[in-house]
């Protein structure tokens, strides 16, 4: 049988030219929660401070505003989410104000991971509904604040692609220390990119043994014709036991919810599990 996902950190690397900036293990199947522990020293909550220090190797143009990081990936389910929620929350283990920004507006799913449902989000903005002082939200994480989507919109891209969505990152810069922006995969709709200029650096994410291989090469085009500042790819999810690439294992299984731009169909429930 030919495999056709991206099997090894190596191979990410070969094919793209790009550095793995990180890498994320498969968690237990058993394990619903959205949340790893920031202040545990297991395995995946060290993986994600390994990310944190590596993040003041980024460059930054401006060391006054806030460092702006854009989430993205080739397709759904490769856990964007899950790790824009935990890589803020562990930045806000160290007192460092973070703000999440729920850019996903066809399919949000950061409010319903936070168990949080502002009355105010981003399209009520967009669309002059809300100032931009009533948009933030306090989390359950300490320094960690969320700012949702709102009501899902017929032109997600044409309120994406206005100058009130620039004008309203800009006034948060001033006043965070880090920014998060979840967005929609790259590979099935433009949003990503028409936010890169606003973003220090994109955090690409491409999940073991489920990320097509063939997404590598739109990877490496991205990456050559300069659509970002820089692109680091995190290597998620990741099969220990299952890899060739590694000496050891963790015999863990990974799980995501999926969401659903049209092109594919939605599962029942939040997450489901591959066997």
């Amino acid at each position: 049988v030919m495999i056709d996902t991206v099997q090894s950190k190596k191979e990410i690397e070969q094919k793209t030219g790009l550095a793995v900036f990180g890498e994320i293990a498969m968690r237990d199947r058993k394990d619903k929660s959205n949340f790893i522990d920031a202040k545990s020293r297991n395995f995946i909550a060290e993986q994600f401070r390994t990310i944190r220090t590596n993040l003041q190797y980024l460059s930054k143009e401006d060391d006054s505003k806030a460092t702006t990081i854009l989430l993205t990936s080739s397709m759904s389910g490769e856990g964007k989410t899950f790790v824009a929620l935990n890589l803020a929350a562990s930045i806000g283990m160290l007192g460092k104000k973070v703000l999440l920004m729920e850019l996903d507006l066809r399919k949000p799913k950061l409010s319903e991971y936070l168990g949080i449902r502002p009355k105010k989000g981003i399209t009520h903005y967009l669309t002059g509904q809300a100032e931009e002082d009533e948009l933030v939200t306090a989390t359950v994480i300490e320094s960690m604040y969320l700012i949702s989507s709102g009501p899902v919109p017929p032109n997600p891209s044409e309120l994406l692609s206005g100058d009130k969505i620039t004008q309203l990152i800009e006034v948060y810069q001033q006043s965070f220390d880090y920014i998060i922006l979840d967005m929609p995969p790259v590979g099935l709709v433009a949003d990503a990119t028409l936010l890169a200029p606003l973003a220090d650096t994109c955090f690409y994410l491409v999940r073991h043994e489920v990320t097509s291989r063939q997404q590598l090469n739109f990877l490496k085009d991205l990456s050559k014709n300069k659509r970002f500042k820089s692109i680091n790819v995190i290597f998620n999810g990741v099969n220990y036991k299952n890899s060739r690439e590694y000496g050891y294992g963790y015999g863990s299984y990974y799980g995501y919810g999926t969401y659903g731009y049209g092109e594919e169909k939605q599962k029942k429930g939040l997450f489901f599990w591959r066997k």
